[in-house]
């Protein structure tokens, strides 16, 4: 690897994805790395009335840009709970998509080093019932993956 100048860190507002922020920056710290904070909005495939009451229709704004917005506005009150250096280079970004599918499509199609992501640790039937985003991304990714437990400093 000739080095690590940009950093995918997933995001799902969890205390693991926190820990995978923190450890991207502390990867960053040594290398001058840019992180990209990503969270991945999944459509639901079906949404009832009561959702729609919360659109604002005087702005005339489609469904996708109303999630889209307030999920930028959550990710970018996320980054400020995470000690980020002044000289830090941090960017929020939004994307809509299956979760895994787009954290692959995203580090090989803009050239991401590295993906840190945190990972939810669970086992058995958990599992088994709701798979696990972080080991299809271990399998699939087309660089280094780094994986952090929750807690980890």
């Amino acid at each position: 690897m000739a080095g690590i100048h940009r950093i995918l860190v997933p995001i799902d507002f969890s205390p693991c994805s926190k820990s995978a922020a923190e450890y991207a920056l502390f990867l960053a710290e040594k290398t001058g790395a840019t992180i990209d904070l990503v969270y991945v909005w999944e459509p639901p495939v079906f949404l009832g009335p009561e959702f729609f009451e919360g659109v604002h229709k005087e702005r005339n704004l489609s469904l996708s840009e109303v999630a889209h917005g307030n999920a930028l506005q959550t990710l970018n009150e996320f980054a400020q709970e995470i000690p980020i250096p002044d000289d830090a280079k941090v960017r929020p970004k939004v994307v809509s998509g299956r979760v895994h599918e787009e954290i692959l499509a995203l580090a090989a199609s803009e050239g991401y080093d590295l993906v840190v992501m945190g990972t939810h640790g669970r086992k058995g039937l958990a599992h088994l019932l709701l798979g696990s985003e972080t080991e299809k991304v271990i399998r699939e990714a087309s660089c280094p993956v780094v994986v952090v437990h929750e807690g980890v400093n």
